[in-house]
């Protein structure tokens, strides 16, 4: 998925306007109700984000039409980039009323997105050991697990996921956001692995990961935080 910079868009002509609205996430979970009546509630499961803010884009009524098709294609899909340390993943789309002026004009965008922080967290285990992730926010993230060395029956186990590897040799990545498992060469090695989860935190702040295994081989957890 492309990264846009929301602050770089002179090859539209336009430039994003504040404030930037985010309206909260919603919480969901399955509701089954059983013969008799009881109901029984899913785990909780986090929606998307709703985000609002306004675009302006300068030029004669030609430009500002030709531009304006440009950035709306561009960031229908898209990691967006507004230089506040986070990064809004998600579909993007032109809502609202539009101001038109002279010489420029205004659109209003509404944007469906998981909002991640825009730093890189990462930790590192030789071998056998336990990892524990420093949370800022309760949310789930999505977790990106690299192994690499020589080993066998090594286990990766959480609250939310249990990974086994019966053999390593050389380097397998996990990643819990793409939904992929790969070597360094970036070959599909699912059959490699053994798990019903991708890697991924719960709603708590301290996530502890337990690492065990037999032979030569690290460990490397690395995630953008999910803030929203």
């Amino acid at each position: 998925m492309e990264v846009i910079n929301g602050l770089k868009l002179d090859k539209y002509k336009a430039k994003i306007l504040q404030p930037i609205s985010i309206l909260g996430t919603e919480i969901k979970r399955q509701e089954f109700e059983s013969a008799n009546g009881e109901v029984f509630y899913s785990d909780k499961k986090l929606g998307l984000a709703t985000i609002k803010f306004k675009i302006e884009l300068k030029g004669n009524r030609s430009e500002i039409k030709t531009n304006k098709s440009k950035l709306l294609n561009d960031i229908e899909v898209c990691k967006l980039d507004l230089n506040d340390s986070r990064i809004y993943e998600g579909r993007f789309i032109e809502s609202g009323d539009v101001e038109v002026y002279n010489n420029f004009e205004v659109i209003e965008i509404e944007g469906k997105c998981a909002v991640y922080n825009g730093t890189l967290n990462q930790q590192n285990q030789k071998s056998n050991g336990k990892i524990v992730l420093n949370l800022e926010s309760n949310v789930i993230t999505p977790l990106l697990i690299s192994i690499k060395g020589n080993g066998t029956n090594i286990s990766i186990k959480s609250k939310t996921f249990n990974i086994f590897i019966k053999e390593l040799n050389g380097t397998i990545k996990i990643d819990g956001k793409e939904k992929t498992v790969k070597n360094e060469t970036g070959e599909n090695v699912y059959k490699l692995v053994d798990m019903f989860e991708f890697p991924k935190t719960d709603f708590s702040n301290n996530f502890e990961i337990n690492i065990s295994g037999t032979g030569n081989f690290d460990t490397n957890i690395s995630y953008y935080e999910r803030l929203i």
